[in-house]
């Protein structure tokens, strides 16, 4: 048996939306950290060259688009906005750190406690 059809077998009655929770937010982790992360690159392309930043295809569109601001302002924005993400990254890893924990706490509370059911039964059976 594939080792992730154990874990969904096992999981299933104490509760598949509850492992579906702590799995969707382990994926929507990775990607907001994988975002916060790279919030980083723009912020220091800004600090080496903001020229150069303007002058680009993808840098003069999006320079466009926010009302017209010095270099200093633009590398203090663009600081800000990855201070932000960074935050935001770290809040949902906390997130789910805790909704992970909760969870192992509770499955392994309902685990131990039908495995007891299990050996107390078959004590009674074989005093029978």
């Amino acid at each position: 048996m594939h080792p992730f059809r154990k874990i969904y077998a096992l999981a299933r009655p104490y509760g598949r939306k509850r492992l579906a929770l702590v799995a969707s937010l382990t994926c929507l982790q990775g990607i907001v950290q994988t975002v916060g992360v790279s919030s980083i690159f723009p912020f220091l392309a800004i600090a080496a060259d903001p020229g150069a930043v303007r002058q680009s295809q993808l840098g003069g569109e999006v320079l466009r688009r926010l009302p017209e601001m010095t270099d200093q302002t633009l590398l203090i924005v663009a600081g800000l906005g990855a201070i932000t993400m960074l935050l935001v990254s770290n809040g949902l890893h906390l997130l789910t750190i805790y909704a992970t924990a909760s969870y192992t706490r509770g499955f392994g509370h309902w685990l131990r406690g039908a495995s007891q059911t299990v050996i107390h039964q078959s004590l009674l059976q074989g005093l029978r």
